[in-house]
Order: C-alpha cells, then sequence, then structure tokens
C-alpha cells in the first residue's frame, strides 16, 4: 500500500534526490557532452514532457529535486540550440545513442507460476537473469562491446546499456541487425553457428536447468536423465564427458538429451524478448538510472553481476521508498 497522500509520495522522491541520487555515477555514465544529452520527465498530473537539456549534471539535480518527476529518462546526444529549457526538436541533430534493450517480463508468455502480463514473483524473474546472461555473452563475444551495464528498471524488468563509442553511433539499420541476432527468432538449431550453438547451451539450457522447477523441466519435454541431475555443475560435467565442449558440431550428437525439438521449445518459451522498437529506435528514450520510479517507490539500480540472484532479487522485491518508515 502506498503513501496515502500526493504530497507525501513529492516529499518522498524530493528526499531521495537530493540525500541519495547518485549523481557522480550519472555523471560517469552520462557526462561526456552532458549539454547535448536529451532528457524527458512525466509528472503525476499526467504531463510529459522531452527535448529537455542541462548544461551540466547539477542542473539536472537541481531540477530533479525541484520538480520531482514521478518519472525521469534519458535519451540520446543531439546538436543544436540547446538551452536548459525545453528545446524544439525539429531543430535539433541526431549525433548518437548508445545501444539499448528494453527487458519486461509482462512480454513472457510462457510461465507455469501463475502470474500473467504484468505480474511478477520470484519464478518470473529467472527469465530475466537468463536473457541478461544470454545477450551480455553475446554481446561482449560475438560482437566484442566492453561496456555492457544491467539496471533494474524500477518495475518489472531491466535495461541494458552499452556504453561502448562503436555502439553509440550504430545507425537503425545496424541496430536492428543486432536485435535480430540476438532474438533467435525463427532460427533453426541446425543453422546456427558454433558460437551461438555454445551461448545458447551455457546460458540458456544449463541456466534454466538451474532455476526451473522440475514441472517446467517436465513440460519441455527435458530428457527424464537430466531431470535426475540436480545440480549445474553435475549437468555441465556430463556435457564435457559427452564431449559438447571439444569444438564442431558434437553437439549435435546429443539427440538423446538436447534435441533440435527442445531447443525450438526454449527458443519459444525460455528466452525473454527484447522489445524491438526500444533497441531500434536510436531516439527512444529511457529510465535514467539510479532515477525513481514515481508509481511503485523503487530505484533503477544497477545489477553489477548479473550472476547474482540475490542482488535480483533484492532489486525486484525491496521495500518501496514510498513506504519505508525511513523515507516517511
Amino acid at each position: 500500500m502506498f503513501l496515502r497522500t500526493e504530497s507525501s509520495k513529492i516529499r518522498t522522491i524530493r528526499q531521495y534526490y537530493r540525500l541519495d541520487f547518485p549523481l557522480d555515477e550519472i555523471e560517469q555514465l552520462f557526462g561526456d557532452k552532458f549539454e547535448e544529452r536529451e532528457f524527458g520527465f512525466a509528472f503525476a498530473d499526467g504531463y510529459f514532457v522531452r527535448s529537455v537539456f542541462f548544461r551540466k549534471s547539477e542542473e539536472l539535480l537541481n531540477f530533479l529535486v525541484k520538480k520531482t518527476p514521478h518519472h525521469a529518462y534519458v535519451g540520446a546526444l543531439y546538436d543544436g540550440p540547446q538551452v536548459s529549457k525545453k528545446t524544439r526538436f525539429d531543430l535539433l541533430r541526431w549525433k548518437g545513442r548508445e545501444f539499448v534493450i528494453d527487458l519486461d517480463i509482462d512480454l513472457q508468455q510462457w510461465r507455469i507460476c501463475g502470474c500473467q502480463g504484468f505480474q511478477c514473483c520470484m519464478d518470473c524473474i529467472k527469465f530475466i537473469i537468463i536473457a541478461a546472461q544470454l545477450y551480455t555473452c553475446i554481446l561482449t563475444t560475438d560482437f566484442g562491446f566492453k561496456q555492457v551495464r544491467w539496471y533494474f528498471s524500477g518495475r518489472r524488468g531491466a535495461h541494458c546499456w552499452v556504453f561502448d563509442e562503436e555502439a553509440r553511433t550504430l545507425d537503425k539499420e545496424n541496430r536492428m541487425a543486432i536485435i535480430n541476432y540476438l532474438s533467435l527468432q525463427g532460427s533453426d538449431f541446425r543453422s546456427l553457428n558454433w558460437s551461438l550453438k555454445k551461448h545458447f547451451y551455457e546460458k540458456v539450457f544449463l541456466s534454466f536447468f538451474h532455476l526451473a522447477s522440475q514441472e517446467e523441466l517436465e513440460m519441455l519435454g527435458f530428457h527424464p536423465r537430466l531431470i535426475e541431475l540436480k545440480t549445474r555443475h553435475t549437468l555441465l560435467s556430463f556435457s564435457k564427458k559427452v564431449g559438447l565442449f571439444e569444438g564442431g558440431d558434437t553437439i549435435l550428437e546429443l539427440k538423446h538429451v538436447f534435441s533440435s525439438d527442445l531447443f525450438c521449445k526454449m527458443i519459444q518459451n525460455c528466452i525473454l524478448i527484447p522489445d524491438r522498437s526500444v533497441s531500434i529506435d536510436p531516439g527512444h528514450l529511457l529510465r535514467l538510472p539510479y532515477s525513481l520510479n514515481g508509481d511503485t517507490g523503487k530505484v533503477a539500480r544497477s545489477i553489477d553481476d548479473i550472476n547474482d540472484l540475490n542482488r535480483w532479487i533484492s532489486c525486484f522485491f525491496e521495500e518501496s521508498l514510498l513506504q519505508s518508515k525511513h523515507w516517511r
């Protein structure tokens, strides 16, 4: 239950930005050419504004404290007659934007926990974790990006930011090519290159086996021999025993364990597909890292270690600042 009055919410939001907002982190992420960075804000009365620019990060902080928006967003870099107030968008020239990925649990259709749509429970989190692990591996290994960071969305998902300079200058067509490669939709297992096979096996097959319930494994058609194995370590040892990591297409020899049919089922049911429009549109606004979601009262915190299950849980299920006695 949230705080009863809107004025209490505003006081809580203002207090968070005044006392706990990590301005140094924002400066580190977006400080380069800060005056060219677009911001957008949504307020409690439904008013939304974008094409807002600030000369320096301190001006952004002052805005957050004084105006107390319910939601803060950050976008691309633009060249033009920026001022500290709202700027006409048609006067600006696009200069760059980090490659981003938006994962939202309501896009995950296959869930046996009972959750649907915007609902999210402990069992739902594994789909976000698996997707984050897979996409990070592909972005760093196959595309060579080095600065890949994840943030809780503040509600029911996660956002990936790729801060490499090469990612910032990607045009719409190249962003589409990357998201198509990441999604694997419509892929046939035998047509994948060895790199993608290995990524899928290590980051999806093994991770899902480790995190899923027995009921989920049975519904997907996992071989009974695998369901009997209890830990990821044991499964990994089993995989090495049959020669999975010797290279080539030896994975195809695991038909009794890992069939093409099972691959298709896992592609369709176990990988949370990103919101394509967010990744492809180089001008799309995304929630500002470390900002407060004014609806849930939760902070868009950094996920420093995507393999740390406890970190994911703490972000998704932390107490709302709008409920915390410390913030009243």
